[in-house]
């Protein structure tokens, strides 16, 4: 079901899936870029309200050459030439996702817990290298990346640090919290739905999906794992309205059809009824 060995340890903590080839044993920049959201005033509002400074502070719990800060006590670390203002966008996502409601607290305390007790990092880097010399001197296993030159700071591009910062949430977070339902496994509650939508089971990328599916990711290097994080990334930021900005849908049809909360409440009730369930505190 997993990838085994260097290649699955680092693709999972690198948050890679399409964007990030990991077929060697490692996570790289394939090149594809993925058009992001705009940032959400109201979680740079709670960051500033939070106190962060935008001057990037040595952050005890980042390795030497990183600086950071933490969000709700999930480390956020930036490597060494990296522009205070990534740091401060890359805390301000992370804000966004875990007190989407903006009322200056975690939505889900159990799993902001869960993170902090894995010692979860959210990591911009300028490099594949970076990214390495992260997991070297932090000694983490638990994390994920963004390339500073991926982030989308402002405008109406969909920004790929929200989708690298919500697979540490929801591999590190989520999944560990519910593994019964959010576990990334075959047959947990969240892998039963991505069944669904791929219209049948699938151990491996097939070379075409049913006519019904509404989920067909294509990358062959994506094992059933990653599948249910891109699957989870999907479904979370369509049902909170996060991939509905003009021309979102057309752009990313031929991976996922059911981009807001009304398309998959229409099309696929069981899954909005399976996110919408207060205890996980995903939707206000």
């Amino acid at each position: 079901m997993a990838q085994s060995g260097k290649a699955h340890i680092a693709c999972k903590r690198y948050g890679c899936c399409k964007r990030y080839d990991c077929r060697e044993g490692r996570a790289r920049p394939t090149g594809r870029r993925i058009p992001h959201r705009r940032q959400s005033l109201l979680a740079v509002m709670v960051l500033m309200l939070s106190g962060l400074s935008l001057s990037v502070p040595a952050h005890a719990a980042c390795p030497s050459g990183f600086n950071g800060t933490a969000v709700f006590g999930i480390d956020i670390c930036a490597g060494k030439g990296i522009a205070a203002g990534g740091l401060a966008h890359a805390a301000a996502v992370m804000t966004g996702i875990l007190d989407f409601d903006g009322d200056g607290a975690p939505d889900n305390a159990a799993v902001v817990r869960g993170l902090a007790a894995q010692q979860a990092a959210f990591v911009v880097v300028s490099s594949e290298r970076q990214a390495r010399r992260f997991a070297r001197r932090s000694g983490r296993e638990n994390f994920t990346i963004v390339f500073d030159d991926e982030m989308v700071r402002r405008g109406p591009d969909f920004d790929p640090t929200l989708e690298e910062a919500l697979h540490l949430v929801t591999q590190f977070g989520y999944a560990e919290t519910y593994p019964e339902d959010f576990g990334e496994y075959a047959g947990s509650r969240i892998a039963d739905l991505m069944d669904i939508a791929r219209g049948g089971r699938f151990a491996r990328v097939p070379h075409r999906y049913p006519a019904n599916a509404v989920y067909h990711y294509d990358d062959r290097s994506c094992d059933y794992a990653c599948q249910v994080t891109e699957f989870t990334y999907w479904a979370i930021t369509s049902m909170r309205g996060q991939q509905q900005m003009p021309g979102r849908a057309a752009e990313i049809d031929d991976e996922w059809q059911l981009n807001s909360r009304a398309a998959i409440t229409a099309g696929f009730p069981e899954l909005a009824a399976f996110l919408a369930q207060p205890a996980f505190a995903l939707l206000p």
